[in-house]
C-alpha cells in the first residue's frame, strides 16, 4: 500500500515540476522573441535616421548653392528649413518618402512653418534614443560638429551674396569678386573634403551600429530556437507522466472498485449478509474491503439481535406482574446463555425485592434494606457492576456445590430512574458478545418491567379505591348527624344512614331526587336558595332551620354546607351536614339566664370595689397626709421613728389596694390600651429615674442598654409600657443585693410602619428555681412564702404585667438560675412614627479627630457605654481598671476619657487627678460617670480637673449633650436675639377675660395685661368663664388655659363657639403645651391664636394687637423710657437666686421689678403647699390632680424664669405620665429648695425695706389717701395686686407697720374679707 501511494506521489510530483518548468521556458521564449524584435526595429530605425540625415545634409547644400546662384528667397527659406529640421525646430519629415525634398523645392509647394519653441527632436537626440554606446555617441557628435561648420560656411556665403546684391558701383564690383571667391569656396576641395569626412564618420558609425544590432538580433534568434526545443521536450515528458498516472489509477483503483461494487450489489440483492469481499485488493482498497467485511458482519449480528429482540418482546408482552415477567425473562436468558444464577429485583420504597430467580437456596434473603450493600451500590451508580468471585461463592446446582466465577448486576432504568436490578452469576467469564447481547435487551427489559409494575400498581390502586369507597361509606354512615351530597343540578348523589333515620327515607327515595321531592316547600326552598348562593360564590356557609323528624318532632338544625370540586378544580356539587342543636338552644337559654345573674353579681362586685376603694382611700388619705404633716414638724427621735413606720405601712397598704384594683380592672376587661405617639428614650429615662434612688441606696448599678439602631419614636401606650418596666425593674432591685440591673431593648421584627420590640430586665440577684418560675405569673402568688415574708408584696405585680403585655400584643417570660440571677423579658407591638429614630451624631470635625477611652470595672456597663459612644460615631477603646487606662494613655493619645467613679484600687476621681498630672498636650477631656451621685463629694480643685459629670443609667441623649458641652460646640448655639425695643402700647378700656386655674399664672398674666391698660377679669376654670359670658358680661378678648379642673380650655372654647353671639369673640390659648399637635388642637377647637408659656411679652402684645385691632390702627408708639422711672427693667447685680434667671424673669413680666419680686415670693410660698398636695394626691391615687399640679409648676416657673423648677416640674409630669408615681426623695429635695429660696426672698425684702425707709421722704397726705383708697378697691375686688400697695404704704410712717403686715398675710392667705375689715378699721382710726 505504501509503495503504491509513493508511486502516485512521485508521478504527481514530476507532473508538477514539469508544469512549472514549462511555464518558465514559455516565458523565456517570449522574452527572447521580444528582444530579437527590438533589435530588428533598432536596425530599421538606424537606417531611416541615417538616410534622413544624408538627405537633409545634401539638400541643405543644394539649397545654399541654389540661393547663391539664383538669389531667390525660396532657396534661402528652404535652406533655413533644412537647418531647422536638423535642429528639431521643424515638424518631423516623412523619411520614407524619397521625393520629399524634391517635391518641397517646387514653386507651388508651401514650405512648412518653423516652430520657435523647438518642440521637435534634433538628430542628436534622435540618435540618443537608440541603444548607442558612448563612443558611438561621441563620433556622431563629431560628425554633427563638422556639419555645423559646413552650415556656417554656407551661411557666410549666403550673407555675402545678400550684401553684394545690395552694393552699388565699385562696391558692387568688389562684392562680385568676393562672391566669386565664395562660390569657388563652396565647390573647392576643402569644403568637399570636410563634407566627405563628416559623411564618412557618420557612415562608419552607422556600419558599426548596424553590425552590433545585427549580431544582437542573431544571438536572440539562436536562444529562441534552443528554448523552443526545450519547450517541446518538456511537453513530451509531461504527456508521458500523464499517461502513466492514468494507467496506474485504472489498474489499482477504478477497475477494483468496479468489481467490488458488482459483488456487493449482487449479494445485497440476494439478502446474503454473510459473504465477505476478497482479500486481494491492495492499498486503501484493501482497508476499505476490510471495513466493508466488518460492516457486513455487524449488520448480520444486528439482524440476529433483532430476531432475539423480537422474541424478547413476545416474552414480555401481556405480563401483568413483575413476578410473571421475571419468570419469563429468566427462562429467556437461560435458554440462550449457560448461566446458573439469575435474579430479577424490583426497587420499592428504599427496598430491593427479588420477585423471581433461579439458583438461589431455599430461605435465601430476598429483600435488601442496607444501602451499603452491593445491590444498592449498583442501583445508586445506575451503571453495570461486575464482581470477580475467583471461585469463592458456591451454589447448589443439581445436588452439587458449584462455584461461580463472576457476578454481574445490570440496573434497569427508565428515564434515568432506576426501577430494578438484574443479577447474573456464571461459571465462566462472559464474553464481549454476550455482554453486548445482554446490554442490547436491558432497555426493553426495563420498559417491560416498568409497564408490568404500572399494571400491578394500577390493579392495586383500583382495589384500594374500592376499599376506600367502602370505607368512606362506612365513615359517612358512622357520622351521628345527617349528611348528604348533591351535584350541581341539586340531585342527591348520596346520604348517610342517619339521614334516613331522622328524615324517614330510604336509599331509593333519595338518590336521584331533589329537595322538592323529599321536604316541604319551605324547607326545600331554603335548601335550593343555599345551593344557588354557594354555586354563585363557591366556599362554605351555615344557616339555621327548623324541620320535623320522622316522629313529627320539631328540631332546631344548623345546616353546614360547602362546595366540592372535581379533578379539574371545577365546582361539582355541594356537601351538607345537619347538626341537631335543639339541646344546645335549650342550654343557651339557660346560659343567658345564668349570665344575667352573673352580670348582676359582677355589677354588685364592681360597685362594692368602688365603694370600698373610696371608703379605704378616705381614711388612708388622712393617715398618710397627717403622717406627712407631722413629719414636717419638730419631733423626737422616737416619735420620728413611729411616724415613719406609720407612713411606710400606710404607703405599702395603698400599693396593695392599687394592685388589687388594677387586677380587678383587668379581670373585668375594663383595662384599655391607648395608641399615641411617644419617645422610647423618655419612657426608659422615666423608668430609670423612678428606680435609680432605690438602686443607689442598695449600691446596685442600674444600666440602660438601648442600641442606636432601635427605633425610639413610637406609637403605643407609653404609660402601660412604663408600668411594666417599672414593676420588673423594681422587682429586680428588690431581689438583688449586689451587682447590676440591666434594662435592654432590642428589635425582633420591623416593617415600614410597625415593629415588634423585646425588653428585658436582667439582674444578678437571688435567682429562681424551675418550680418557682412556674408560679410567677399567677395572681396573688410569689415564688414561695419565704419570699413574701422577707421582701413583701401581694404577688399581683407580675400578673398585672403579664396581662398588660398581652393587651399590647406581646408575651412575657423569664429565664433564671438560682444564685446567679434572673432575666425577665417581654415583647410588645408598637407603631412607628414617620421618623422612627433619633440621630445622635456629633459634628464630623469632632468625630474625625477624637479617640475615646472608656474606663469601667463592670463588664456590662463598659460594653454598654462602648456601644453607645460608637453609635455616636466615635472610635473607642475600653479598659477595665484605672491602671490599664494610664498604661493605654502612655501608649497613644486620647482626646476624651469616660471613667467610672467607683472602681477598686483606684477610683475615677483619683484617675482624673493622675491624668491631669500627666504632661500631655493637649490634655484629654475627662468625664466622670457614676451610679452613686448622692455619695459624690468633690472639692473645687477636683471639679476643675473634670470636664463633665453624668449619672448612671445613661442614654444617647445624656452622652450627646455632655460631649457637646465638653467641646463647647458654638455651632449649636441659637442666633443672638434681636435687640429688644420697649413698647408703650395702650389698649385703654378693653375688657379681657383671663381663664386660668393657677394663682401664680393669674398674677403674672394680670400684671402683664394691666400694664397695657387692659381691664382684666379672672375665671378659675372653663365652666366659670362660660357662666360669666352667659350672664351677659361683655369682653373683647379671652385668654384660655388648656388644662384646668371642672372644665378644660378646649371644652370651654367649643361651648363658647356653640353660642351664636360669641362666634366672633377672639380667644387666645395661653398654655405650656407648645407642641405642634397642641397648637392644632387649640385652633381646631375654635381658638384664634396661641401663646406658649413662658409668656413672651412682645409676642403677647403683637397677638393682642392682631386680635383686638384687626383692620384698625393701633395707637401705639415706641417712646424713650422716661428717665428716673421707678419700674424700669433693672436686675439687682448683688442679689442672685440659685436656679432662677432674674433678668429674664423681669423681661418676661414687662420690666416691672416690684411686681416681679412680689409675684415670685407668693409663687415660691404657694408651691411649697402645692408640692405637698402633689404628694398627697399620689398617695390616694389621684394621678390626674398630681399631673395638673406638676404641669402648673412647670408653666408658672417658666413665666418667672425659675429654670430649676421648670426642669423638676417637667420631670414630675413625665414620671406621673409613665408610672403614676414620682421620686419621693426628689420631691422632698425640691420642697427644701423652695423653703431656702423663700427664706432668701424674705431676707431680701427686709433689707430693702430698711434701705427704702432711710432714703424716702414722707409721702404727701393726699397721695397716701389716694393709695389707701386704691388699696381698699383692690381688696374688695379680691385682687392680689393689693400687696404692692401695702408695700408702698409700709414704706411710709403713716400707718402701723404691724397692721399692714397683718393685711399682707391675710391677702397672701386669700382672706380678702378679713383684710377689708382691717383696712376699714385703719381708715377710721
Amino acid at each position: 500500500m505504501f509503495q503504491l501511494r509513493l508511486l502516485f506521489v512521485v508521478l504527481f510530483g514530476f507532473m508538477f515540476i514539469t508544469s512549472i518548468a514549462l511555464m518558465f521556458v514559455s516565458k523565456y521564449i517570449d522574452t527572447t522573441q521580444a528582444a530579437e524584435k527590438e533589435a530588428r526595429q533598432q536596425l530599421v530605425t538606424l537606417n531611416q535616421l541615417s538616410e534622413e540625415f544624408k538627405q537633409v545634409s545634401d539638400h541643405r547644400s543644394l539649397f545654399a548653392r541654389a540661393y547663391i546662384i539664383t538669389e531667390q528667397p525660396r532657396w534661402l527659406a528652404l535652406f533655413n528649413y533644412a537647418i531647422a529640421v536638423s535642429e528639431g525646430r521643424a515638424p518631423k519629415i516623412d523619411a520614407q518618402s524619397l521625393n520629399y525634398w524634391d517635391n518641397l523645392a517646387l514653386d507651388h509647394t508651401r514650405i512648412p512653418d518653423v516652430e520657435s519653441s523647438g518642440s521637435g527632436a534634433s538628430f542628436l537626440e534622435r540618435f540618443q534614443l537608440l541603444e548607442i554606446t558612448s563612443y558611438e555617441l561621441s563620433q556622431i557628435q563629431r560628425a554633427l560638429d563638422m556639419v555645423k561648420e559646413l552650415i556656417e560656411i554656407e551661411r557666410n556665403a549666403i550673407n555675402n551674396t545678400r550684401r553684394l546684391s545690395s552694393a552699388e558701383g565699385s562696391k558692387q564690383q568688389n562684392a562680385q569678386l568676393i562672391l566669386a571667391d565664395k562660390r569657388n569656396f563652396l565647390f573647392d576641395e576643402a569644403y568637399l573634403e570636410t563634407k566627405n569626412e563628416a559623411m564618412y564618420t557618420l557612415s562608419e558609425i552607422e556600419h558599426r551600429m548596424f553590425t552590433r544590432f545585427e549580431e544582437q538580433a542573431n544571438s536572440n534568434q539562436r536562444q529562441f530556437k534552443v528554448a523552443e526545443q526545450i519547450h517541446n521536450i518538456i511537453i513530451g515528458v509531461l504527456l508521458v507522466i500523464i499517461a502513466l498516472s492514468f494507467y496506474f489509477l485504472w489498474r489499482y483503483y477504478i477497475w477494483p472498485i468496479s468489481r467490488m461494487q458488482k459483488a456487493l450489489v449482487a449479494q445485497v440483492d440476494s439478502d446474503n449478509f454473510e459473504f465477505r469481499l476478497e482479500k486481494t485488493y491492495k492499498g486503501e482498497l484493501a482497508i476499505f474491503a476490510q471495513a466493508m467485511n466488518s460492516l457486513l458482519g455487524n449488520i448480520n449480528e444486528q439482524l440476529k439481535y433483532s430476531e432475539i429482540l423480537k422474541e424478547l418482546n413476545l416474552a414480555l408482552r401481556g405480563k401483568n406482574s413483575a413476578q410473571e415477567l421475571g419468570d419469563e425473562i429468566i427462562e429467556f436468558i437461560c435458554h440462550r446463555l449457560s448461566i446458573p444464577l439469575v435474579g430479577l429485583y424490583v426497587s420499592h420504597e428504599d427496598e430491593l425485592i427479588r420477585v423471581s430467580g433461579i439458583g438461589y437456596e431455599d430461605g435465601a434473603q430476598s429483600t435488601y434494606h442496607d444501602s451499603d450493600s452491593v445491590y444498592f451500590h449498583a442501583v445508586k451508580m445506575n451503571k453495570k457492576y461486575s464482581i470477580d468471585l475467583a471461585q469463592q461463592y458456591a451454589i447448589d446446582h443439581h445436588g452439587h456445590q458449584v462455584f461461580l466465577k463472576e457476578l454481574h448486576y445490570f440496573p434497569l432504568s427508565v428515564s434515568d430512574n432506576c426501577i430494578g436490578l438484574l443479577e447474573l452469576g456464571s461459571f465462566y467469564n462472559i464474553g464481549e458478545k454476550e455482554f453486548y447481547w445482554l446490554n442490547f435487551i436491558i432497555r426493553d427489559l426495563s420498559v417491560g418491567l416498568h409497564l408490568a409494575r404500572n399494571q400491578e400498581l394500577q390493579r392495586k390502586t383500583e382495589r384500594m379505591l374500592v376499599e376506600q369507597l367502602e370505607l368512606n361509606r362506612k365513615i359517612i354512615d358512622a357520622i351521628p348527624n345527617p349528611m348528604y351530597y348533591r351535584n350541581r343540578e341539586g340531585i342527591y348523589m348520596g346520604v348517610n344512614s342517619q339521614f334516613h333515620e331522622i328524615i324517614g327515607t330510604f336509599e331509593a327515595d333519595v338518590i336521584g331526587s331533589r329537595p322538592d321531592n323529599i321536604f316541604s316547600f319551605d324547607i326545600a326552598s331554603r335548601f335550593n336558595e343555599s345551593e344557588r348562593k354557594l354555586l354563585a360564590k363557591p366556599g362554605s356557609h351555615n344557616y339555621e332551620m327548623r324541620l320535623k323528624d320522622v316522629h313529627g318532632n320539631l328540631r332546631e338544625m344548623v345546616v353546614y354546607e360547602a362546595t366540592f370540586s372535581d379533578a379539574d378544580n371545577h365546582v361539582a356539587g355541594i356537601v351538607g351536614l345537619l347538626l341537631d342543636v335543639t339541646k344546645s338552644k335549650e342550654m343557651e337559654a339557660q346560659l343567658r339566664e345564668a349570665k344575667a345573674k352573673a352580670d348582676s353579681t359582677s355589677k354588685a362586685k364592681g360597685e362594692f370595689l368602688a365603694n370600698m376603694s373610696h371608703e379605704i382611700r378616705t381614711p388612708m388619705n388622712a393617715i398618710i397626709g397627717m403622717s406627712h404633716l407631722v413629719l414636717n414638724t419638730k419631733l423626737s427621735k422616737q416619735q420620728m421613728n413611729y411616724i415613719k413606720k406609720i407612713d411606710m405601712a400606710a404607703n405599702n397598704l395603698l400599693g396593695i389596694i392599687n394592685d388589687v384594683l388594677d387586677f380587678s380592672k383587668i379581670e373585668s376587661g375594663k383595662m384599655t390600651i391607648v395608641s399615641e405617639e411617644f419617645d422610647l428614650e423618655e419612657v426608659m429615662t422615666n423608668v430609670s429615674v423612678v428606680n435609680s434612688v432605690k438602686a443607689e441606696d442598695k449600691g446596685i448599678e442600674l444600666l440602660l442598654d438601648i442600641p442606636s439602631r432601635i427605633p425610639t419614636n413610637l406609637i403605643g401606650d407609653s404609660l402601660r409600657l412604663g408600668q411594666v418596666l417599672v414593676n420588673l425593674c423594681g422587682n429586680a432591685i428588690k431581689f438583688t443585693e449586689h451587682g447590676e440591673v440591666i434594662i435592654t431593648a432590642t428589635v425582633v421584627e420591623q416593617a415600614s410602619d410597625a415593629a415588634l420590640l423585646r425588653f428585658s430586665v436582667k439582674d444578678s440577684g437571688i435567682g429562681l428555681t424551675k418550680e418557682q418560675q412556674d408560679k410567677l405569673f399567677k395572681a396573688f402568688s410569689q415564688a414561695d412564702s419565704s419570699i413574701t415574708r422577707k421582701y413583701g408584696g401581694t404577688g399581683l405585680g407580675l400578673s398585672i404585667s403579664k396581662r398588660l403585655v398581652e393587651l399590647m400584643g406581646g408575651q412575657i417570660g423569664v429565664s433564671s438560675e438560682p444564685g446567679v440571677g434572673s432575666e425577665f423579658y417581654f415583647t410588645v407591638k408598637v407603631g412607628l412614627q414617620a421618623q422612627p429614630r433619633k440621630q445622635w451624631l456629633c459634628p464630623e470635625s469632632i468625630i474625625r479627630n477624637t479617640s475615646v477611652l472608656i474606663v469601667d470595672d463592670n463588664d456590662a456597663a463598659r460594653e454598654i457605654m462602648s456601644n453607645l459612644i460608637k453609635g455616636l460615631g466615635f472610635a473607642t477603646y475600653a479598659v477595665a481598671s484605672a491602671q490599664e487606662a494610664l498604661d493605654e494613655l502612655a501608649r497613644r493619645p486620647y482626646q476624651l476619657v469616660f471613667t467610672d467613679w467607683s472602681m477598686p484600687e483606684m477610683d475615677g476621681c483619683e484617675l482624673a487627678s493622675r491624668i491631669y498630672a500627666l504632661e500631655m498636650e493637649p490634655k484629654p477631656k475627662i468625664i466622670l460617670v457614676t451610679a452613686h451621685s448622692r455619695e459624690l463629694d468633690m472639692n473645687e480643685e477636683l471639679i476643675a480637673k473634670l470636664d463633665g459629670i453624668i449619672s448612671k443609667p445613661i442614654n444617647a441623649s445624656i452622652v450627646f449633650d455632655c460631649v457637646i458641652d465638653c467641646f463647647d460646640i458654638k455651632g449649636r448655639e441659637t442666633p443672638a436675639p434681636k435687640q429688644q425695643i420697649d413698647y408703650n402700647v395702650s389698649f385703654a378700656g378693653v375688657k379681657v377675660l383671663l381663664v386660668e386655674d393657677n394663682v401664680t399664672n393669674q398674677e403674672v398674666a394680670t400684671e402683664m395685661l394691666e400694664s397695657l391698660d387692659l381691664h382684666v377679669t379672672i375665671a378659675n376654670h372653663g365652666k366659670e368663664a362660660l357662666e360669666l359670658l352667659e350672664r351677659g358680661e361683655q369682653f373683647e378678648l379671652v385668654f384660655m388655659d388648656m388644662q384646668m379642673p371642672v372644665m378644660d380650655g378646649l371644652t370651654a372654647t367649643k361651648k363658647i363657639r356653640a353660642l351664636p353671639q360669641f362666634s366672633d369673640l377672639p380667644i387666645i390659648a395661653m398654655t405650656a403645651n407648645a407642641m405642634r399637635e397642641d397648637v392644632e388642637r387649640c385652633l381646631s377647637a375654635g381658638m384664634n391664636a396661641h401663646i406658649s408659656k413662658p409668656i413672651n411679652f412682645n409676642k403677647m402684645v403683637s397677638t393682642i394687637d392682631a386680635q383686638i385691632n384687626a383692620g384698625k390702627t393701633t395707637e401705639s408708639a415706641a417712646v424713650e423710657p422716661a428717665q428716673g422711672e421707678d419700674d424700669k427693667v433693672c436686675a439687682e447685680k448683688t442679689f442672685e437666686l440659685d436656679g432662677i434667671d432674674i433678668n429674664e424673669g423681669l423681661e418676661r413680666i414687662g420690666g416691672n421689678e416690684k411686681a416681679y419680686w412680689n409675684i415670685l415670693g407668693k409663687f415660691i410660698h404657694k408651691q411649697i403647699e402645692e408640692l405637698i398636695n402633689l404628694e398627697q394626691a399620689l398617695i390616694i391615687g389621684d394621678s390626674e390632680h398630681a399631673s395638673r399640679i406638676a404641669h402648673s409648676l412647670k408653666g408658672s416657673a417658666a413665666n418667672l424664669s425659675a429654670n430649676y423648677l421648670v426642669e423638676q416640674g417637667t420631670s414630675f409630669e413625665q414620671q406621673i405620665k409613665s408610672s403614676g408615681k414620682v421620686d419621693i426623695e426628689q420631691l422632698h429635695k425640691v420642697i427644701d429648695y423652695l423653703r431656702v429660696v423663700h427664706e432668701q426672698l424674705e431676707n431680701r425684702q427686709a433689707e430693702k425695706q430698711q434701705v427704702d425707709t432711710a432714703d424716702n421722704t414722707a409721702m404727701p397726705k393726699a397721695k397716701s389717701d389716694k393709695l389707701f383708697a386704691k388699696l381698699l378697691e383692690l381688696v374688695e375686688s379680691n385682687d392680689v395686686q393689693a400687696i404692692e400697695l401695702v408695700d408702698r404704704l409700709s414704706e411710709q410712717d403713716i400707718v402701723s407697720k404691724e397692721k399692714l403686715e397683718l393685711v399682707r398675710n391675710t391677702i397672701n392667705d386669700f382672706e380678702f374679707e378679713k383684710a377689708k375689715e382691717i383696712l376699714l378699721e385703719l381708715r377710721t382710726s
